[in-house]
């Protein structure tokens, strides 16, 4: 059975949403921030804001509705995934720490990591895990780069 989040009638969230390719669409965002709004609804926890950052790479922190939304940290957070809090690893993991000192839990729609020390294990497993995916995907993206080009293909 889960866990339900620990919320008062007063709690307020935002939202962050990303995607990261010019190849996705806006319904990308869309589909997070339903999702999110649901967990939110559940929880009786009332949505005041969305941040959301279109075509930026979660590999870095440097998204600028992220970073507005990092500035404007004084709620709780919801996001759809813990690879939207960040593609690197340790980048994500400070996000993260900086949050959880100001007193703002991160809670994931779509991933859930309650407050506990597995909770918390698991979570920076999650992160480990997204980072090797961005990576691997990168890895993978220019073998067929190169490959095309050694066929005399166009990219």
């Amino acid at each position: 059975m889960k866990k339900r989040i620990n919320t008062n009638s007063a709690a307020r969230a935002v939202i962050y949403a990303r995607y990261s390719s010019a190849n996705q669409r806006d319904c990308s965002i869309e589909q997070q921030v339903e999702k999110c709004r649901e967990l939110a609804a559940r929880e009786g926890v009332t949505v005041i804001e969305i941040y959301a950052d279109r075509a930026v790479s979660g590999k870095t922190d440097r998204r600028p509705n992220f970073q507005r939304m990092m500035k404007d940290a004084s709620l709780r957070q919801f996001a759809w995934k813990s690879k939207r809090m960040g593609r690197n690893m340790l980048q994500a993991m400070m996000n993260e720490e900086q949050l959880r000192s100001n007193g703002i839990r991160t809670i994931y729609a779509e991933e859930d990591f309650d407050d506990t020390a597995a909770g918390r294990f698991a979570l920076r497993n999650m992160m480990n895990v997204n980072q090797f995916y961005s990576e691997n995907m990168a890895e993978d993206i220019s073998r067929g780069l190169m490959d095309n080009a050694s066929k005399c293909m166009s990219n």
